[in-house]
């Protein structure tokens, strides 16, 4: 019985080794008062989809993300609305999000354990004062 035992350990500590991990944040994983931000799906390590839904009181945004993963060039807004991908700084500035509802960004190479995502939000090139803030993604497996 403890030969049995010893070798399912085994064998689950295997697997899971090869397994994708996913993110404990499901649904809404951060609101301000003009933005609100959710993780679509399960996301992994590998790819995780971000839906960011803003109000009228935002024409731009920028996202700083960990230093570690990147963008994945996944991006859906408005025919407006555009990403610029600043790999140094690690961090998107998306503009002309005038009339837009919501957008959807796309990283990669995200670790396990906790990831911060720093979202601020832009009204005429002014921070709103209230939209700053981070995003907690938990990745385990």
């Amino acid at each position: 019985m403890k030969k049995m035992f010893s070798i399912v350990v085994i064998l689950s500590m295997i697997f899971t080794q090869f397994s994708q991990s996913i993110a404990m944040a499901a649904g809404s994983v951060g609101a301000g008062e003009d933005i609100a931000v959710s993780l679509e799906k399960e996301g992994t390590t590998e790819n995780s989809t971000f839906k960011v839904v803003i109000s009228e009181e935002i024409d731009e945004l920028n996202v700083t993300y960990p230093k570690n993963s990147n963008y994945s060039d996944y991006f859906v807004g408005n025919d407006q609305a555009t990403i610029t991908n600043n790999k140094e700084s690690h961090s998107l500035n998306i503009n002309s999000l005038e009339n837009t509802k919501e957008i959807r960004f796309a990283l990669k190479d995200l670790t396990e354990g906790e990831n911060l995502i720093k979202i601020e939000g832009f009204k005429e090139k002014k921070i709103n004062s209230n939209e700053g803030f981070y995003v907690p993604i938990t990745f385990k497996r």
